[in-house]
């Protein structure tokens, strides 16, 4: 099974679902060009074409405006996944789940600014840096599970530690959204490293 969307945008009518994710998508933009702070209700409003009172009347405050912002994107990515791959749960989905955030940052969609805002008001914020290192986690479960059914089903080494090697993919994950989005890397590089890592896991 992999992460889905959270029930909070799941169970509403498909015409609040629409005029959501309608907004979900200019709070990224308007967070990566303005910064956390920078990124005001009426900002945001402006750039998704809805009044303020829209916002407010579906979302509390900025933080939790983001945080479905990132729920929507993740139940996104999910299906993305899912369609590119269908429902395999091994190795495979590791590539895909890597190509598929490379692709936020190769079309916009999550450039590093974003992140780097994102993670700067996180240190900050109690209550937002659970809701990140709950997201995190979720990745980090994705790969243990993918890691364990390749073990399962003899295309990994079965003296691989896949709690560690969980933890080394999560160090790449991270380290790779910094480097392409800084430019250091180039997705080339970056699927040569995974493939190279997914090699030394696979059984010889």
């Amino acid at each position: 099974m992999t992460a889905r969307i959270e029930p909070s945008l799941e169970a509403v009518p498909a015409l609040e679902l629409r005029r959501k994710r309608q907004i979900l998508p200019a709070v990224i933009s308007v967070i990566a060009e303005e910064g956390f702070d920078g990124a005001t209700m009426r900002k945001i409003a402006d750039r998704a074409g809805v009044s303020v009172g829209m916002l407010t009347y579906y979302w509390r405050d900025k933080r939790h405006l983001i945080e479905d912002s990132l729920r929507d994107a993740q139940g996104r990515a999910n299906s993305l996944v899912d369609s590119s791959i269908g429902e395999d749960v091994g190795p495979h989905r590791i590539e895909a789940l890597f190509e598929n955030m490379l692709e936020g940052s190769r079309t916009g969609t999550f450039p590093l600014s974003f992140w780097l805002a994102y993670w700067g008001e996180a240190a900050r914020d109690e209550e937002l840096r659970r809701f990140s290192l709950g997201g995190l986690n979720r990745v980090r479960q994705a790969f243990l599970r993918a890691l364990e059914t390749g073990i399962a089903q003899g295309e990994l080494e079965e003296d691989l530690n896949a709690e560690n090697a969980a933890s080394l993919l999560m160090t790449l994950w991270q380290g790779v959204r910094a480097e392409v989005g800084l430019g250091y890397a180039t997705e080339t590089d970056v699927a040569v490293v995974i493939e190279e890592a997914l090699r030394l896991m696979r059984k010889r």
